[in-house]
């Protein structure tokens, strides 16, 4: 900008006007410019008012976003928590749910900064709020309405079993329908139950019709089975009689006969089921007795079988307990009776081998105090027995069984080992050994109980143990006799050596 000229008018003439020449239009310049810099910065200031404006708008928006959210959330959790509830307690719900919501929401509007988000606020949750109230509503509608066909239903299942119960009594059939009735006018107050009505009505009489005749069949079918007990054909011939029940048809007789063959058949299968009850208690005694903790028990099984046996004559227990007890215990004797048989035929330690056993019992007789008791036990289950062990070391032991050391014994013992020896008393070696065992105990018995017995009756005992014997062997020796001379060959020596 051109620096004005400033003249010094002090001492200027007073006459003289001072002015200074000015140039307008270069003056105007730089007001112009300032004032359109002005009119630029209120447009901007403009343009930043409204767009802190659109800020604070999207911000309260935001905050109000995060809040409904928050009450939806919170109201959804209640509602379900409502929705939870049935029957009688899901009745009634609106009015708590009403206060419940418009708590929540002033709650939250509260804790909002503005006016502005308060307003926007209330607007949203109020659908929100009217969503909720109509669940509650629908939900607590069908609550109500399944509340009251529960109560419809839980009334018509009182009057059918009274009328069960009436005994077939018409009053009392009559007083339990009217009173559903009544009942139904309490259940749905205020509304049409005249559909309701008639459709219990015809169930409920239906019923009723049923009942009363179901009640004269039975009546008459106790009064057969009382007056004719156990014997059905008597009661369906009193039954189909046409001068008895002259007031029921012959399709209900047919009905009643039914009725009769069922309860007949019912009471025997009752019968038989508290037969078989009582037939598993009886075996289980019978196990227990025989194999778990009464074995052994002293007269357990003989007072078990007299029990069974009272028990079927009285009708209570199947016969065929009766008759499988008596086959187990033969079959068990039986089974005992082979066991031992067995036990003793096949047992190394209950069965001699003749040949061992009669050489020990040879030598016990020729010498019992010498007898090698050592050597013998080590025969003990490979040829010779337990018992016949202890008999032979008893006469070694024992004094008083030591009676092959007397004179006596000594005469008796010699004649038979020379028989065994001779084959007297068969010509197999092993029957023969059997057989002179068996001998040897019959004359050790008899010398026990006759220590003092006479040369005489000791033959004469002797005679009769062999007697047997002898005669077999007499006729075996005629045998071999007989044989050779049909043969004319020469007989084996120890044949020969028999015969003499």
């Amino acid at each position: 900008m051109p620096k004005i000229q400033r003249v010094d008018i002090t001492d200027a003439p007073k006459v003289i006007n001072p002015s200074v020449p000015i140039d307008a239009g270069e003056m105007m310049v730089e007001s112009v410019a300032a004032f359109r810099g002005a009119e630029k910065v209120g447009e901007a200031s403009d343009r930043l008012f409204e767009t802190a404006m659109k800020l604070q708008e999207d911000r309260d928006a935001l905050t109000v976003v995060d809040h409904l959210t928050k009450l939806r959330n919170i109201t959804r959790e209640y509602v379900n928590e409502l929705r939870s509830r049935v029957g009688k307690n899901g009745i009634d719900l609106q009015p708590e749910a009403r206060e419940w919501l418009s708590t929540s929401v002033d709650e939250m509007t509260e804790e909002l900064g503005s006016t502005r988000q308060r307003n926007l606020f209330r607007r949203l949750a109020a659908s929100e709020v009217d969503q909720s109230l109509n669940q509650v509503a629908a939900h607590e509608y069908q609550q109500l309405t399944q509340y009251r066909n529960d109560l419809r239903q839980d009334s018509i299942n009182s009057t059918v079993l009274s009328i069960r119960n009436s005994y077939g009594n018409q009053d009392l059939i009559t007083r339990a329908i009217d009173q559903h009735v009544k009942q139904l006018g309490v259940i749905y107050a205020g509304q049409d139950v005249s559909d309701y009505k008639q459709a219990d009505l015809s169930r409920l009489q239906l019923e009723a019709q049923t009942h009363v005749q179901h009640w004269k069949h039975t009546t008459i079918t106790n009064e057969l089975m009382t007056k004719f007990p156990g014997d059905y054909e008597g009661m369906v011939k009193h039954l189909m009689n046409p001068e008895n029940y002259t007031d029921i048809s012959i399709e209900e007789k047919n009905a009643i006969g039914n009725v009769v063959a069922s309860e007949f058949s019912r009471l025997k299968a009752f019968k038989r089921e508290q037969q078989e009850d009582l037939a598993g208690k009886m075996w289980a005694d019978y196990n227990d007795i025989r194999y778990g903790s009464r074995r052994g028990e002293r007269g357990a099984l003989a007072k078990w079988h007299a029990n069974v046996a009272d028990l079927t004559r009285r009708g209570e227990l199947p016969p065929s307990v009766m008759t499988g007890a008596i086959s187990m215990q033969h079959q068990e004797q039986l089974a005992a009776r082979q066991a031992e048989a067995w036990s003793k035929a096949n047992d190394p330690f209950l069965k001699d081998d003749p040949e061992i056993a009669a050489k020990f019992t040879e030598q016990a007789i020729k010498d019992p105090a010498n007898l090698n008791i050592t050597k013998m036990s080590e025969y003990i289950g490979k040829g010779l027995s337990y018992k016949t062990f202890e008999h032979l070391s008893g006469l070694k032991k024992s004094k008083e069984k030591a009676i092959w050391t007397t004179p006596n014994g000594k005469l008796v013992g010699n004649q038979l080992i020379d028989y065994r020896k001779r084959y007297v008393f068969d010509t197999k070696d092993e029957r023969n050994n059997e057989k002179f065992i068996l001998a040897f105990k019959k004359m050790e018995k008899f010398l026990l109980k006759n220590p003092d017995a006479s040369a005489e009756q000791i033959n004469a005992e002797m005679k009769s143990v062999m007697k047997p014997y002898t005669r077999s062997w007499i006729g075996k020796t005629l045998d071999s006799i007989d044989d050779y001379l049909h043969s004319r060959t020469v007989p084996p020596e120890s044949v020969l050596d028999r015969v003499e």
